[in-house]
């Protein structure tokens, strides 16, 4: 953002800004409506949001990028998808974190079904419960339908070539 971006005369406004970042990252969304919950206005979040921005302070893209390998040790894409649009994360920090999700999706599906799991499904009652549990954990079915069929990780299918 621009460097020039004033920085709020209000002192409360900016100990209160500064004190919720640094607890953790968050999208600019959350800030300004955590800033709107402790009583200010919607213009002096805005305010603040923007000049914690240009000081490098909120940014949405390391927000993404934490919160999407974060959450990506236990779901797949698409959750992790639905999370950061619920968070407000601007278009281009999602699209960025989504596609590097995506590109992993199979790996971790593995992983996961490996650790609950361990093995294939006995019978058709245990295979819609390993379906179900990578289901809701946000792997398409295509991807799902790769970790059942006992397919090894890209990794590993690469090194035995």
């Amino acid at each position: 953002m621009n460097d020039t971006v004033a920085k709020p005369s209000n002192r409360e406004l900016v100990s209160t800004a500064l004190r919720l970042l640094t607890g953790r990252d968050m999208s600019r969304r959350d800030f300004i409506a955590r800033l709107v919950d402790r009583d200010f206005s919607a213009d002096e979040a805005a305010q603040a949001a923007d000049w914690c921005a240009a000081e490098g302070w909120l940014n949405e893209s390391r927000f993404a990028e934490v919160a999407g390998r974060r959450l990506g040790l236990k779901y797949g894409a698409s959750r992790v998808a639905q999370t950061l649009r619920h968070k407000g994360v601007s278009d281009d920090a999602f699209s960025e974190t989504v596609s590097l999700l995506k590109e992993s999706d199979f790996d971790r599906a593995r992983v996961l079904w490996l650790r609950k799991f361990g093995a294939a499904a006995s019978n058709a009652n245990d295979r819609s419960k390993q379906i179900r549990y990578l289901q809701t954990r946000g792997f398409g079915f295509d991807v799902i339908k790769r970790v059942l069929a006992g397919e090894e990780a890209s990794g590993e299918a690469e090194g035995a070539g």
